[in-house]
């Protein structure tokens, strides 16, 4: 098949894209991560997630999919200094579902971006984060949510860690830690929350 046929195809394709990119998914490949997640159902205005460039290069946040919404990207276009949807090396970016309500409770150290659309959510679903990598590989990371251990989004989300809801001022953060060659991740734990830190 032609690379410009199957490309033209995973792109104009919400679910394609996602099953592409679960099929490329691999936590030690440089990606961007979720770091933390604050998630309340009850109040989703509170809504955040932090992101992640673990690499010493810059990398692109190329889209944000949400399972109860019907748009191949709800990512609003961003600067940080060194291109659109670009975040620098070690560097974190924050998405909140309104910035006045993330003001009001935590200090902004860094970049925060405001999707308002992080405040329709469901009683279970996920989220995913796709990276195109330096190499032109499309990557993804997320999470998914619910309300209960057993309600799980889809088969596929086994591959992400479930975020409990609500979670009463709580938030999720990840654990990781680099080797020579790899990001290690030990998935989430409920935490206070840090962000930017």
């Amino acid at each position: 098949m032609d690379d410009n046929i199957l490309k033209k195809t995973i792109l104009k394709n919400p679910i394609v894209l996602l099953l592409f990119c679960l099929l490329v998914t691999n936590l030690s490949a440089q990606k961007l991560i979720v770091s933390e997640v604050y998630w309340d159902q009850n109040e989703p205005e509170n809504n955040w997630i932090e992101i992640y460039n673990t690499e010493a290069y810059n990398q692109e946040l190329s889209s944000i999919l949400l399972s109860n919404v019907k748009a191949f990207n709800v990512l609003r276009t961003f600067d940080m200094g060194v291109g659109k949807n670009i975040i620098p090396p070690t560097t974190k970016i924050i998405l909140c579902a309104s910035k006045d309500v993330f003001l009001s409770k935590w200090s902004n150290k860094g970049k925060l971006l405001e999707l308002p659309i992080l405040k329709v959510v469901d009683e279970v679903g996920g989220v995913r984060i796709i990276t195109m990598n330096k190499n032109k590989k499309l990557l993804s990371d997320g999470f998914t949510y619910s309300t209960s251990d057993t309600k799980v989004w889809d088969k596929a989300s086994k591959n992400y860690s479930l975020i409990k809801s609500p979670n009463f001022g709580m938030s999720y953060s990840r654990r990781t830690y680099k080797t020579k060659y790899v990001t290690q991740d030990e998935g989430f734990y409920r935490t206070e929350p840090n962000p930017f830190n």
